[in-house]
């Protein structure tokens, strides 16, 4: 019996030990959601082209005005650290899952972006992915005005 209890207590303490996984998300995915509510409300589509440095960003929504505008951003030397993290997000090499929760405030602006696949958009959740992804609103803001 006492050995029964010291080969428990061993595995309890190993399972304890293993990374949990549970959190990661994996998958592909075709494109990158953007939808930012209250103030600035904007609904864009971020998605690759035939041309591997060019995205292209279709605004169905800007400043509470239902549209339709397509523009296409450049990879230059300030949108290349975006393009890299849009391509690892799309294609899993980087995990999209973190700890980043939005303000439950009745008040104020949320900014939300998925990775969309299979017809199913999945929350970017990793802070500094967000981060990253976050700068292409600004990109397509500039190029709008």
């Amino acid at each position: 019996m006492k050995t029964l209890s010291i080969i428990l207590l061993s595995l309890i303490m190993i399972l304890a030990g293993c990374k949990n996984e549970a959190n990661s998300i994996t998958g592909t995915y075709s494109s990158m959601h953007f939808v930012r509510q209250g103030g600035g409300a904007m609904d864009l589509r971020l998605s690759p082209t035939n041309n591997p440095n060019q995205l292209q960003a279709i605004v169905s929504n800007y400043n509470y005005r239902d549209t339709t505008i397509r523009i296409v951003i450049d990879n230059n030397v300030d949108s290349a650290p975006c393009f890299i993290a849009f391509k690892k997000a799309l294609s899993s090499e980087i995990d999209i899952a973190g700890n980043f929760q939005q303000s439950t405030l009745p008040t104020g602006t949320w900014a939300y972006v998925y990775v969309s696949g299979n017809g199913k958009d999945t929350e970017v959740t990793n802070t500094e992915l967000r981060k990253t992804l976050l700068q292409f609103e600004q990109l397509v803001v500039n190029k709008i005005q």
